[in-house]
Protein backbone atom coordinates (compact mmCIF):
# COMPACT_ATOMS: atom_id res chain seq x y z
CA UNK A 1 0.00 0.00 0.00
CA UNK A 2 2.51 2.96 1.35
CA UNK A 3 4.55 2.02 -1.89
CA UNK A 4 2.06 2.23 -3.91
CA UNK A 5 0.70 5.93 -2.53
CA UNK A 6 4.46 7.06 -2.83
CA UNK A 7 4.60 7.10 0.96
CA UNK A 8 8.58 6.30 1.57
CA UNK A 9 8.27 6.60 5.16
CA UNK A 10 5.03 4.15 5.52
CA UNK A 11 6.98 1.98 3.41
CA UNK A 12 10.10 1.77 4.49
CA UNK A 13 8.71 1.37 8.40
CA UNK A 14 7.23 -1.77 6.84
CA UNK A 15 10.16 -3.21 5.24
CA UNK A 16 11.85 -2.77 8.31
CA UNK A 17 9.22 -4.78 10.05
CA UNK A 18 9.00 -7.42 7.70
CA UNK A 19 12.85 -7.48 7.74
CA UNK A 20 12.81 -8.15 11.05
CA UNK A 21 10.23 -10.33 11.62
CA UNK A 22 11.32 -12.68 8.56
CA UNK A 23 15.32 -12.94 10.06
CA UNK A 24 13.09 -14.93 13.08
CA UNK A 25 10.37 -16.23 11.01
CA UNK A 26 12.03 -17.20 7.23
CA UNK A 27 15.96 -16.95 8.05
CA UNK A 28 19.13 -14.97 7.64
CA UNK A 29 18.43 -15.11 3.47
CA UNK A 30 14.79 -13.85 3.61
CA UNK A 31 15.23 -11.10 5.73
CA UNK A 32 18.65 -10.21 3.86
CA UNK A 33 17.12 -10.07 0.70
CA UNK A 34 14.34 -7.41 1.53
CA UNK A 35 16.52 -5.59 3.68
CA UNK A 36 19.09 -4.86 1.32
CA UNK A 37 16.83 -3.44 -1.57
CA UNK A 38 15.01 -1.34 0.96
CA UNK A 39 18.43 -0.04 2.13
CA UNK A 40 18.82 0.73 -1.60
CA UNK A 41 15.23 2.90 -1.11
CA UNK A 42 16.07 4.59 1.73
CA UNK A 43 20.03 5.78 0.62
CA UNK A 44 17.83 6.84 -2.58
CA UNK A 45 18.79 10.73 -3.06
CA UNK A 46 14.71 11.40 -3.09
CA UNK A 47 14.25 9.79 0.28
CA UNK A 48 17.71 9.56 1.82
CA UNK A 49 16.70 8.51 5.30
CA UNK A 50 19.13 8.55 7.96
CA UNK A 51 17.30 6.31 10.80
CA UNK A 52 16.25 3.95 8.01
CA UNK A 53 19.59 3.33 6.71
CA UNK A 54 20.56 2.89 10.17
CA UNK A 55 18.16 0.44 11.10
CA UNK A 56 18.59 -1.52 7.86
CA UNK A 57 22.43 -2.37 8.47
CA UNK A 58 20.99 -3.28 11.53
CA UNK A 59 19.00 -5.82 10.51
CA UNK A 60 21.81 -6.81 8.02
CA UNK A 61 24.06 -7.31 10.42
CA UNK A 62 22.21 -9.34 12.38
CA UNK A 63 21.10 -11.26 9.39
CA UNK A 64 24.80 -11.83 8.69
CA UNK A 65 25.68 -12.56 12.44
CA UNK A 66 22.80 -15.52 11.87
CA UNK A 67 24.79 -17.16 8.81
CA UNK A 68 27.89 -16.63 10.71
CA UNK A 69 29.36 -14.20 8.50
CA UNK A 70 31.10 -12.36 10.98
CA UNK A 71 33.46 -10.08 8.68
CA UNK A 72 30.20 -9.03 6.65
CA UNK A 73 28.27 -8.15 10.32
CA UNK A 74 30.80 -5.94 11.30
CA UNK A 75 31.07 -3.72 8.08
CA UNK A 76 27.41 -3.21 8.90
CA UNK A 77 27.28 -2.61 12.50
CA UNK A 78 30.30 -0.20 12.40
CA UNK A 79 28.19 1.23 9.07
CA UNK A 80 25.05 1.79 11.72
CA UNK A 81 26.68 2.58 14.71
CA UNK A 82 28.64 5.81 12.43
CA UNK A 83 25.22 7.14 10.93
CA UNK A 84 23.59 6.85 14.70
CA UNK A 85 26.73 9.04 16.43
CA UNK A 86 26.09 11.66 13.84
CA UNK A 87 22.58 12.12 13.96
CA UNK A 88 22.45 11.61 17.91
CA UNK A 89 19.94 8.60 17.33
CA UNK A 90 20.22 7.44 21.17
CA UNK A 91 17.72 4.45 21.57
CA UNK A 92 19.33 3.01 18.31
CA UNK A 93 22.70 3.73 19.32
CA UNK A 94 22.42 1.87 22.31
CA UNK A 95 20.85 -0.77 20.51
CA UNK A 96 24.10 -1.21 17.87
CA UNK A 97 26.54 -1.20 20.93
CA UNK A 98 24.52 -4.10 22.19
CA UNK A 99 24.80 -5.52 18.92
CA UNK A 100 27.74 -5.02 18.83
CA UNK A 101 28.85 -6.51 21.83
CA UNK A 102 27.47 -9.77 21.00
CA UNK A 103 28.91 -9.57 17.75
CA UNK A 104 32.61 -9.73 19.69
CA UNK A 105 30.88 -12.32 22.53
CA UNK A 106 30.22 -14.54 19.45
CA UNK A 107 33.78 -14.41 17.75
CA UNK A 108 34.90 -14.94 21.73
CA UNK A 109 33.38 -18.20 21.91
CA UNK A 110 36.09 -20.03 19.31
CA UNK A 111 39.32 -20.43 21.32
CA UNK A 112 42.17 -18.08 19.75
CA UNK A 113 45.21 -16.05 20.92
CA UNK A 114 42.40 -12.77 20.26
CA UNK A 115 40.09 -14.19 22.73
CA UNK A 116 40.95 -12.02 25.59
CA UNK A 117 40.66 -9.09 23.77
CA UNK A 118 37.07 -9.78 21.56
CA UNK A 119 36.02 -10.43 25.82
CA UNK A 120 36.84 -7.15 26.75
CA UNK A 121 35.82 -5.45 23.47
CA UNK A 122 32.11 -7.11 24.01
CA UNK A 123 32.01 -5.87 27.85
CA UNK A 124 33.58 -2.44 26.81
CA UNK A 125 30.49 -2.16 24.38
CA UNK A 126 28.03 -3.59 26.86
CA UNK A 127 29.69 -0.53 29.00
CA UNK A 128 28.67 2.31 26.27
CA UNK A 129 25.16 0.52 25.35
CA UNK A 130 24.43 0.76 29.20
CA UNK A 131 25.16 4.14 29.87
CA UNK A 132 23.42 5.43 26.92
CA UNK A 133 20.63 3.54 27.85
CA UNK A 134 20.64 4.65 31.31
CA UNK A 135 21.30 8.17 30.15
CA UNK A 136 17.64 8.39 28.22
CA UNK A 137 16.11 5.78 30.72
CA UNK A 138 15.29 3.18 28.96
CA UNK A 139 14.75 0.29 31.70
CA UNK A 140 13.37 -2.41 28.77
CA UNK A 141 16.94 -1.72 27.20
CA UNK A 142 18.88 -1.54 30.42
CA UNK A 143 18.08 -4.74 31.17
CA UNK A 144 18.69 -6.36 27.95
CA UNK A 145 21.74 -5.09 28.23
CA UNK A 146 22.28 -6.30 32.15
CA UNK A 147 21.54 -9.69 31.43
CA UNK A 148 23.93 -9.25 28.19
CA UNK A 149 26.92 -8.38 30.72
CA UNK A 150 25.18 -11.34 32.76
CA UNK A 151 25.65 -13.87 30.12
CA UNK A 152 29.23 -12.23 29.19
CA UNK A 153 30.16 -12.52 32.91
CA UNK A 154 29.53 -15.99 33.18
CA UNK A 155 31.58 -16.76 29.83
CA UNK A 156 33.92 -15.47 31.20
CA UNK A 157 33.61 -17.75 34.44
CA UNK A 158 33.51 -20.39 32.83
CA UNK A 159 36.69 -20.26 30.81
CA UNK A 160 38.64 -18.26 33.38
CA UNK A 161 38.67 -14.89 32.28
CA UNK A 162 38.89 -12.20 34.47
CA UNK A 163 37.68 -9.07 33.39
CA UNK A 164 39.11 -6.10 34.82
Amino acid sequence: YFAKTKNAIGALLTWYLIAEADLIIEGPEKSLEIAQKALDVAQSPRINNYLFIALYNKVIAEAYMAKSDYESAKVYIEKAIMIARKFELLDLLSKLYLLYGKYLQDIALVKSVSQIDYVIGASNMYKKALLIAQTIKNEYLTKKIEHARAVLNSFCQLNGIVLT
